[in-house]
């Protein structure tokens, strides 16, 4: 059994693509678990409708407030019972062999790396508008970055490439992951650095997910990596890069406090020196971030890491 952990608000517009999309999986042995937050529009009409289809494999919650999806992803992490969780966005559409290709990588490093090792699969997705219209077969090409960056430490603690719709966990890195601290970013960003940490995360190169971009797309709204993006970008200014780059470093903070007795005095240097950046000199930062590999994806985002941060 696979449990499916689902965050609603105001999600009318979405849902009914949504649960088509997962009521047409090849793999059904899964459970959905949905905490609403706080919806004020049809989102609690549309859950009873398709309760009733699901039967009891959709366990609805409502307390009528409205925390954000990382604490009502706290607080469906403590439902489920699942030796694997995965996770969904309410505009999403799952492409019909999400679940059976996903969980076959899972398998597969649970064979190769032991069940006793937190894992993470996460996969590519397809790039939709607000209506489905397509704009482009793949999220990382799309973007111009690399999913490799999953896989080091040092280069996720700068950019996030996990997109939490298509992430798989076990109960492993559930368990060390998971209450997620206040002061990170995302959960697929948090649960990504965990499993470089202590664990392995694998990557699926096929799209398993039709992903909207729309104002209202609360887990993060892409934008394509063109010569618009970087026109942006340098309008944003300094102010903007800076800005980001303190919450990265604020998140990578509670990676210390959170693991410090699991970390080895390398780990714990790498975080330290990360979290501390802002405070070194124009010179030792960029010695440092040179030092320790703290590098995006990209040649020009590099650049503006080191001009701006």
């Amino acid at each position: 059994m696979i449990d499916i952990l689902l965050s609603t608000f105001n999600g009318e517009k979405f849902l009914d693509d949504l649960f088509t999309s997962l009521l047409k999986q090849t793999f059904q042995n899964f459970r959905i678990l949905v905490r609403d937050d706080g919806s004020t529009d049809d989102t609690m009409a549309i859950l009873k409708k398709y309760s009733k289809l699901f039967g009891e494999r959709l366990n609805i919650y409502k307390d009528g407030s409205n925390k954000g999806f990382l604490k009502s992803f706290n607080f469906l992490s403590t439902i489920s019972t699942s030796d694997y969780i995965m996770f969904c966005d309410q505009d999403d559409v799952w492409l019909e062999n999400k679940i059976e290709w996903t969980f076959s990588i899972m398998k597969q490093c649970e064979e190769y790396y032991g069940k006793n090792s937190p894992l993470l699969v996460f996969t590519d997705l397809k790039i939709v508008d607000g209506n489905l219209n397509f704009l482009s077969s793949s999220y990382f090409r799309y973007r111009n970055i690399s999913p490799r960056l999953a896989l080091k430490t040092n280069r996720l603690l700068t950019q996030n490439v996990i997109t939490g719709c298509t992430v798989m966990i076990n109960k492993k890195l559930k368990e060390l992951a998971f209450p997620l601290p206040d002061d990170i970013l995302f959960h697929d960003w948090w649960m990504g650095l965990v499993a470089s940490l202590f664990g392995h995360t694998a990557f699926l190169n096929k799209p398993t997910v039709l992903y909207r971009q729309h104002q209202s797309n609360t887990s993060g709204n892409i934008k394509k990596f063109n010569l618009y993006f970087i026109m942006n970008r340098l309008k944003q200014g300094k102010e903007k890069i800076i800005k980001d780059f303190t919450l990265t470093q604020k998140q990578a903070n509670a990676l210390l406090e959170r693991f410090y007795d699991k970390l080895s005095k390398r780990e714990i240097k790498m975080l330290k020196t990360y979290s501390n950046l802002s405070n070194y000199s124009f010179f030792k930062k960029r010695v440092e971030i040179l030092k320790y590999g703290f590098f995006k994806s990209g040649i020009l985002r590099n650049i503006y890491l080191l001009l701006f941060v």
